[in-house]
């Protein structure tokens, strides 16, 4: 499934399994984009997980964790480039960095109870389990046996 992109979901006996694989395919049916490309000024982030996604669909969510160059910056330019089945899409837009109004998160919502506030290394945390998994994924697909061994011994020093 790594070299396609592929996912599965589990059909639970208890339910109707007519309505689970139709609720899964309504999801996967068609992207809301594909090929997503998230950009950040090299001057701004450094250490940014995976920034290609192959697809976006409805309900699923893309997340990046990096390190901000200046960690006093008020606002981060983003750049999304994507395409859908009618056009190609560029999204440009400046986004709030930093301490956020208690109770809300960076677009003015409510926070959900219990969101990690509590735990200080929550986004080293983040950072550190999604560039493993790039790793693990890297080391999945490569067939380079010194390739390998460099990107087991990175993963490892991460964990």
């Amino acid at each position: 499934s790594l070299e396609n992109c592929g996912l599965t979901r589990r059909v639970h006996e208890e339910e109707d399994a007519g309505s689970q694989l139709i609720g899964f395919y309504d999801e996967i049916r068609t992207p809301l984009l594909s090929d997503i490309r998230i950009d950040y000024p090299p001057s701004s982030v450094v250490q940014a997980t995976k920034t290609l996604f192959p697809n976006y669909f409805n309900g699923s969510e893309i997340i990046i964790a990096g390190k901000l160059v200046d960690r006093k910056l008020d606002h981060l330019h983003v750049e999304v480039t994507a395409s859908n089945s009618k056009k190609f899409v560029i999204l440009k837009t400046d986004v709030p960095v930093g301490p956020q109004k208690a109770g809300k998160d960076v677009t003015g919502s409510p926070r959900p109870e219990g969101d990690g506030e509590g735990d200080p290394n929550h986004i080293e945390r983040l950072w550190s389990y999604l560039t493993t998994k790039e790793l693990l994924s890297s080391w999945l697909q490569s067939d380079d046996e010194p390739e390998k061994e460099r990107l087991r011994q990175r993963a490892q020093d991460l964990a």
